[in-house]
């Protein structure tokens, strides 16, 4: 049992370490540059800054295969992500370099100084569709033996510059449509080798013909030397007039004015208004500058030029920049929750004011019976002040809920009924009051809160009492027919003597005395709803003989009851 414990623990840590390496190979492979062979030499595409290399294979010098059509391209399926080309010194082109550069469309930087293409004799669509190239050094490229550089430059519509001045093109065969679609370049250096139409050209469509600028409001189409020696000449003028010798120089396309543009400074805002259009300007007329840019949230900080200036010979860039406002408003919604509902209702709105372009939170307020729920949806605790001032962001908040519970104070009868149930309800809810209590032989007070009610942010107590119903003993209750009460005169009989009032007060004492002396007092009462005390007067009357004896006696008892308190 043990080695087998040995066994599959080994096992499970060698699967592991294989798994681990091979995470890592994969991740190394990821991360790995591509690269393959052309020739004599290497090109190795980096994956992660997009730079193409080009050099030879054994560090010295090597020449690369001939490339006769595109699909010769070693590189050709990698060539759309180049941003950067560069060649190492020692890398030579072979016979054919048929579009050895054609189709950077992302590279912004060509470092091709180390590049020897002496003996190559095509060289067509050499760096065609190139568009984001604004310049190429090209002063160590030798072309004297180059035949057909047909499309060399074509449709690079960003080049502003080019030193053509080492180029001999004086063996060239054909070096048409060079400069097609190059509507930007305005500045060319040539050199004493030169020749636009080449000793062998005689068809003249695959001459050489300088390039015409697109924007006629600051170029006359026309070629000047810098130093206006010569010119200015249109591009067919300048293709049959080059002299070489004498006419070598940089040429640039004369200018029939200057151009106005405007940019903005540091980062620029949403919603900001649209810079005006770049306009040119003839030499020594007037400008005047645009009216100031607006921004939502943001305040202008005017133009670097105001009012009307005359133009100079020159490009004028006229800018500007936004400084945020820090009164931006923006809008707190505080949303609870309705009674009985999942829903939610706007309950209060907060206006506020920040930094445009600026992140808020919004604080949770407290109210009376709610708390903040942070995770009903809908909630927008965070965001961007925005120039418009549309930003609201948005709290919800629940409804608390308390107990509503009934309670008997003082002493509490036998048979009582129950106390009503405990009740939870939610903040502002309706409170039903419950029906009164009972018990027998008893009056109820009445619940302490008499009507319903909103429940409020507290828990509520509601209290009730009993009072014992008083039983009350009657006047006329077993009491024998008083005939001086009912308005009659008792008979007396003809021999009968009266006492004498002295003589019947005394016996009247003598009967208080006995009665008060032999009556005891009980833990019962019985209470008269008229009167405190009960007091019954009875005539006795009786006849022994002639003599009637009339006593009268008072008779007063105390009752109390019985009474149990019960509690729940």
């Amino acid at each position: 049992m043990v080695k087998r414990t040995i066994t599959i623990t080994t096992i499970l840590l060698l699967l592991s370490m294989v798994v681990g390496l091979t995470i890592v190979l994969n991740r190394e492979t990821l991360a790995a540059p591509i690269s393959g062979t052309c020739g004599g030499c290497t090109w190795i595409f980096d994956t992660n800054g997009y730079v193409l290399t080009i050099k030879p294979t054994d560090g010295v010098s090597g020449t690369l295969a001939d490339i006769r059509e595109s699909r010769d391209i070693p590189w050709t399926s990698r060539r759309e992500e180049v941003k950067k080309l560069v060649v190492e010194p020692g890398v030579k082109a072979g016979t054919y370099a048929y579009g050895l550069f054609q189709n950077f469309y992302k590279c912004t930087e060509m470092n091709i100084e180390g590049l020897d293409v002496s003996e190559t004799k095509y060289l067509e669509w050499c760096f065609d569709a190139c568009p984001l190239i604004t310049t190429i050094n090209l002063e160590n490229f030798d072309v004297s033996n180059a035949l057909n550089m047909y499309g060399m430059f074509y449709n690079c519509n960003s080049l502003k510059y080019l030193d053509l001045s080492g180029f001999d093109t004086r063996n060239a065969t054909c070096l048409s449509r060079w400069f097609n679609y190059c509507n930007r370049l305005t500045t060319i250096k040539l050199g004493e080798n030169f020749d636009f139409k080449g000793d062998n050209i005689t068809y003249q469509d695959y001459q050489l013909i300088f390039p015409t600028p697109s924007d006629a409001t600051l170029y006359t189409k026309k070629w000047i030397r810098e130093d206006k020696a010569y010119g200015p000449y249109t591009a067919a003028e300048l293709r049959d007039n080059y002299d070489g010798s004498t006419m070598a120089g940089t040429w640039i396309c004369e200018r029939a004015g200057y151009a106005v543009s405007y940019a903005y400074n540091g980062p620029v805002p949403t919603g900001a208004s649209e810079l005006p259009a770049k306009k040119g300007y003839s030499i020594g007329s007037d400008v005047t500058v645009a009216d100031p840019a607006t921004a939502p949230g943001y305040t202008f900080s005017g133009w670097s030029r105001t009012g009307t200036f005359t133009i100079p010979e020159e490009d004028i860039v006229i800018t500007g920049s936004f400084i945020a406002n820090n009164n931006t408003s923006y809008r707190v919604e505080h949303y609870f929750k309705d009674i009985d509902l999942d829903t939610y209702t706007l309950g209060e709105t907060e206006s506020l004011v920040g930094t445009t372009d600026t992140d808020v939170i919004a604080e949770n307020k407290t109210f009376e019976g709610f708390t903040f729920n942070e995770t009903a949806d809908g909630t927008i605790r965070r965001g961007t002040i925005t120039g418009d001032e549309s930003l609201v962001l948005k709290l919800y908040y629940r409804r608390n809920t308390y107990n509503v519970r009934y309670e008997y104070t003082g002493e509490v009868p036998d048979g009582a009924s129950r106390l009503p149930r405990r009740a939870t309800y939610e903040y502002g809810e309706e409170v039903t009051i419950a029906d009164d209590a009972t018990a027998e032989g008893y009056t109820f007070s009445g619940w302490s809160i008499k009507e319903n009610f909103e429940m409020p942010a507290e828990n509520i107590v509601i209290t009730g009492s009993f009072t014992a119903i008083t039983d009350t003993l009657g006047d006329n209750d077993d009491k024998p027919e008083d005939p001086i009460e009912n308005g009659e005169t008792p008979s007396t009989p003809e021999n009968e003597v009266k006492p004498s009032n002295t003589e019947n007060e005394d016996k009247d004492k003598e009967q208080d005395t006995f009665i008060n002396s032999n009556i005891k007092e009980t833990t019962k009462t019985i209470y008269n709803p008229k009167t405190d005390d009960v007091v019954s007067k009875y005539l006795i009357y009786g006849i022994l003989g002639t003599l009637v004896l009339a006593i009268i006696i008072r008779i007063r008892i105390k009752y109390s009851r019985k009474a149990k308190k019960i509690q729940f």
